[in-house]
């Protein structure tokens, strides 16, 4: 589980989910505390959902999530 106990696969399985949330806020949450988690395959799978986002907000927050 990479790491994580339950309780955290199970909060992170959360906050991949909200990033199909239609409010831009909760996407841009999502990916804030998706990219601070740090694991390869968190911002991979991050990386991959970004393709397809065209939200401004959500877009800055993944740059500057990044830039950390």
């Amino acid at each position: 589980m990479g790491g994580f106990d339950q309780d955290g696969f199970t909060g992170l399985v959360q906050l991949k989910h909200s990033l199909e949330e239609t409010r831009p806020m909760a996407r841009a949450a999502a990916v804030s505390n998706l990219i601070a988690l740090g694991d390869e395959e968190t911002i991979a799978f991050v990386r991959m959902r970004m393709e397809d986002e065209f939200d401004p907000l959500v877009l800055r927050m993944y740059r500057e999530a990044l830039e950390e």
